[in-house]
């Protein structure tokens, strides 16, 4: 499955809620501050997920960040944007390259014509690489999934074999189920690439309004963007923030430690993160330092100790920071060392031998 979206990648891992299989995605529209509106998407029981889209409007302009992957979602908000009397929408930031929060550019597109897309290189870099063949190809193997998944909860195993729990069971009935509803409802997503690229810092002025578009380095991804609005001091964090647990697919723990380290700096009274509910302090923000802090430091010792991967990955489970951060909930136990740990650990093996990391 990793050759498919990342919005699936969950999928390899297994679900993190096992929910009735007639669950849809939605969002909440939140007031965050004067003049920014955030649609904060509900928590997915499986691995078709949606990002956290934020409107930031000033007396000219609208500026929005990110634009989900549900192609009837983004036009009911861009319904709720027009509703509300916000000027129009001038640009769209995306946070990176992640299908989840990108994959509906093209209905923006389509409701402003004078759209200004705007990407790091590198999130325009792997967005084509990821997604340029999504309708000749990806499409195809997405909808042959379900019928997958479908036959494993049939036969109690996968395709390789693997007895499944009848709580993994559960978990691909629900994940056949979504992706049969993203079938039906957004069929026409689709990759774009954007209109302009940036590396460092851009400001846009909305009019009475200028917003700061920066690239404080490399965290969750290559290309990370968040977006500071000094007016209100509201960070738009993309996916260098989720929550509850974090994602850690791709990811650069020294340069993510140093990143956090950057927003902070700027004092933000709120913060949006690319999936979870809006922040009014940066206490996850240190949370989330101190447990890349620790990875960090766990892998660097077994390293020098001559650990292997396959032991690591055995041996280091961090369990004051499962608590912290997923409590007692076997859902989000299961997301901590599922989106967390199990792809998190892999990425400080590589930093702490000099070796590539994965995209």
């Amino acid at each position: 499955m990793r050759s498919l979206p990342c919005f699936l990648c969950a999928l390899v891992l297994g679900t993190a809620h096992a929910q009735p299989s007639d669950w849809q995605q939605d969002y909440r529209k939140v007031d965050v501050a004067e003049g920014v509106i955030s649609f904060i998407a509900n928590d997915s029981p499986g691995g078709v997920v949606q990002g956290n889209v934020t409107l930031i409007s000033g007396k000219r302009y609208s500026l929005v960040v990110d634009s989900g992957q549900y192609p009837g979602l983004a036009r009911r908000m861009i319904e709720e944007i027009r509703a509300s009397g916000a000027p129009p929408v001038r640009y769209l930031v995306n946070t990176h390259w992640h299908g989840d929060h990108l994959m509906s550019n093209f209905v923006f597109q389509q409701a402003y014509p004078e759209l200004v897309v705007i990407q790091h290189a590198e999130t325009a870099r792997m967005g084509a690489k990821t997604y340029a063949d999504w309708a000749t190809k990806q499409m195809d193997e997405l909808k042959a999934y379900p019928a997958k998944l479908d036959k494993a909860v049939a036969t109690g195993k996968t395709s390789k074999g693997v007895v499944l729990t009848e709580d993994q069971r559960e978990s691909f009935r629900v994940d056949s189920a979504l992706i049969k509803h993203w079938l039906a409802t957004s069929s026409d997503t689709r990759w774009d690439a954007p209109d302009e690229t940036i590396t460092e810092t851009a400001t846009f002025d909305l009019g009475g309004r200028s917003v700061a578009v920066r690239h404080f380095g490399k965290a969750n991804t290559t290309g990370d963007l968040v977006v500071w609005d000094a007016n209100t001091k509201t960070l738009v964090a993309g996916d260098v923030v989720v929550a509850p647990t974090p994602y850690s697919f791709g990811s650069y723990h020294s340069e993510w430690i140093e990143v956090l380290a950057a927003m902070r700096a700027l004092e933000p009274a709120r913060i949006v993160p690319g999936h979870g509910e809006v922040m009014s302090d940066d206490s996850y923000l240190q949370q989330l330092s101190a447990l890349l802090t620790e990875t960090r430091t766990q892998v660097r010792k077994a390293v020098a100790d001559g650990r292997t991967l396959e032991q690591m990955q055995k041996e280091i489970t961090l369990p004051d920071f499962e608590k912290q951060f997923a409590g007692s909930d076997p859902a989000r136990i299961r997301a901590f060392r599922g989106f967390y740990l199990e792809p998190g650990i892999p990425q400080a093996y590589k930093e702490a031998k000099g070796e590539p990391r994965s995209e």
